[in-house]
């Protein structure tokens, strides 16, 4: 019987993307994740070398994987996961969102960027101290707020943004917590 998959979330923190679930796996033996990183369009992006953990004596067991190196594909969005058993069966791929936010936290609506101005529209900006582009926080000194904490502006080069060629994920800290990020193509 293949394993199954419940309770999947994704989440990245730095350059790290961290899974978490429920495997379900009657054998009890080793398993391994494969996870395959997709776009906005699920076209997939890149694959993770397999990762092994063992349930234990439960059927049913919690997990926690993190896969390094996801800066490599800015354009990332989601993550799919499929689990493997030693007999060769595959659970049914699961897919999650991988680009969220801290609970509580500012909800990123849009972002867009001209080369001198980074404008951020979303909600709870008010608090807004930090901007984060592909994992790094980086320096901000001029940030206009507007529309009651619902619109941002911060001014800085590309250079000073870290911004790069292609899809660039932002997201921004208020209040000391995370937005969701979203995908700036420039």
């Amino acid at each position: 019987m293949a394993p199954e998959i419940g309770d999947l979330s994704g989440k990245i923190q730095g350059d790290a993307l961290t899974m978490t679930g429920l495997s379900v796996n009657a054998s009890n033996n080793p398993v391994e994740a494969e996870v395959t990183l997709l776009d906005g369009s699920g076209n997939a992006l890149a694959e993770y070398r397999h990762a092994s953990f063992s349930p234990g004596e439960f059927a049913i067991a919690g997990f926690a994987l993190e896969f390094a190196g996801i800066n490599e594909w800015r354009a990332a969005t989601q993550a799919s996961l499929t689990l493997l058993d030693g007999a060769g069966n595959r659970s049914r791929a699961i897919t999650t969102g991988i680009l969220k936010g801290d609970s509580g936290g500012p909800n990123l609506s849009s972002v867009t960027f001209n080369g001198s101005v980074m404008k951020v529209k979303g909600k709870r900006l008010s608090g807004l101290s930090g901007v984060e582009v592909n994992g790094e926080m980086v320096a901000v000194s001029k940030v206009t707020l507007k529309g009651s904490g619902k619109k941002a502006e911060v001014e800085a080069s590309a250079a000073e943004l870290r911004i790069g060629s292609g899809p660039n994920r932002v997201r921004v800290i208020s209040n000391g917590l995370r937005s969701n990020a979203m995908i700036l193509n420039f």
